[in-house]
Order: structure tokens, then C-alpha cells, then sequence
């Protein structure tokens, strides 16, 4: 949906499934590569979505051409349920991969971030905490006290202006080793925490920061850590800078 207008090739009469089906039929009558422009007149003509036909052919399609970080980025390979196994990977203009994957798995959280975040859940959790079943009150308590206990990490360090510690050093520091990171960003994707608390803290703040982008930080760091580093800039920026293998 735009606003109040909803998608015009939008039908609830037909199923994903259906309408790739009539996509799947058009295509192999073409007998030819069809692109990104040729799906969007198809679907123009059919009055159907060429996005989720294209989506739903995508375990049946020999050949696909997608951006680097389709194919380098674990979630959004998930996202779009591309299974690299068995695959032929080729690379145009390769030289640009390495800045690419920099890109992607360099990742940083702020103190600003977290301390905002840190209040939205309290505040959320103060509010229905009657109302949460057992489990997700423990989840939502402990996801508190993680952001508690990186707050106070950030905020015991005053000098030098940059330091450099190692992951397990990390972990050790803010006293966050034997927290089950994966667990609890699994809930906060199937909860939808980022969405419930939105609402709550500084409204004032016009930014939106999301406890995905913080434990999803907090989950890369639980990698193989023998060439991993944290630099620590005291601006109020904790950022995190390591090598992540294409898996």
C-alpha cells in the first residue's frame, strides 16, 4: 500500500503461487533471459505482481543477476530464500568486493542509541508487564539489562580518546558473557519489540533506533573472534570492526 491506495496489481483472489504460476507459463513460451524491465511489462499486461512472481520462480530460474550484497549479506540471502549451494558464483567487476563486504559487516552502535533504546523498553515493560506471559517477561528483562550493562560499559571509559580491545575482552568488560545474544534478537524479530516500542521514551527524538541493529551487533561478535577487535571512540560511539567469512 502507498498512503491510502493499494497496490493496483495487489489481488487477494490469487495466491503467490498462482500468480507465479501464470508468470512461469508466460516465461518459458519467451524461450529467452528475461529482465527486470520485461517483468514489469508482463506484469502491467497480466495486472499481476511481477515481484512476488518473480520470487516465488527463484528456486526454479537457472540463471539470476543480483547486487553484491544479495549474494554477501546472510539476511538478505534469507530474505529472498536464495540457496547458495550448488551454485555457480560469478563476480562482475570483483575488484569492487572488497569494499562491499567492508561495508557490510563494519558495524557500529552509539551510546546515544543505546541509552534511548534502554528507556523505550523500560518504559514499554513498566507499562504491560502484567499483561506478558512468563517467558517473554524474562525476555524483554533481560533485554533491559543488556542495554543497562553496555550503557555502563561505554560510559566507564574517559581516556585515551580511542581504544582498542579484543572481543572476549569486550564480552568479559561489560559483563555480558553467557547471554544467549541469538535468543533474544530471535525474539525481538518475532515479537516485534522494535515496532511496540516505538512509541515510548523521548518522543522529541525524531530518530528511530532499532534493538535489532543492537543485537544483531552484539550477535556478530559471538563469531569466530581471533581477528576480531572493537575500537571504542569516546564521543559515545562503540563500533565494531571484523572480518565475517561468506557463509
Amino acid at each position: 500500500m502507498v498512503g491510502e491506495r493499494k497496490c493496483p496489481y495487489y489481488t487477494q483472489e490469487l495466491s503467490v503461487d498462482a500468480i507465479a504460476a501464470q508468470f512461469s507459463t508466460l516465461l518459458h513460451k519467451k524461450q529467452s533471459i528475461i529482465d527486470i524491465e520485461s517483468l514489469y511489462e508482463e506484469g502491467e499486461k497480466l495486472h499481476l505482481c511481477p515481484y512476488y512472481a518473480s520470487h516465488s520462480l527463484l528456486p526454479t530460474i537457472e540463471f539470476i543477476a543480483v547486487p553484491y550484497n544479495f549474494i554477501i549479506q546472510p539476511s538478505v540471502r534469507k530474505s529472498l530464500s536464495l540457496n547458495l549451494k550448488d551454485s555457480i558464483l560469478i563476480f562482475d567487476e570483483a575488484h569492487n568486493i572488497v569494499d562491499c563486504v567492508k561495508g557490510i559487516f563494519n558495524q557500529s552502535i552509539s551510546l546515544i542509541q543505546i541509552t534511548s533504546l534502554s528507556s523505550q523498553t523500560a518504559i514499554y515493560f513498566e507499562k504491560f508487564k502484567l499483561r506478558f506471559k512468563g517467558s517473554n517477561q524474562v525476555n524483554i528483562q533481560t533485554i533491559i539489562v543488556v542495554l543497562e550493562r553496555l550503557n555502563v560499559f561505554c560510559n566507564q571509559f574517559q581516556s585515551p580518546k580511542t581504544k582498542i580491545i579484543s572481543v572476549s575482552e569486550f564480552f568479559h568488560l561489560s559483563n555480558l558473557e553467557g547471554v544467549n545474544v541469538y535468543e533474544l534478537q530471535r525474539f525481538i524479530e518475532i515479537f516485534g519489540l522494535d515496532k511496540k516500542i516505538q512509541s515510548y521514551g523521548n518522543l522529541d527524538n525524531k530518530r528511530k533506533y532499532r534493538l535489532t541493529s543492537i543485537f544483531t551487533f552484539l550477535s556478530s561478535l559471538t563469531n569466530d573472534d581471533s581477528n576480531g577487535k572493537l575500537m571504542l571512540y569516546f564521543e559515545g560511539i562503540c563500533e565494531q570492526r571484523i572480518p565475517h567469512p561468506l557463509r
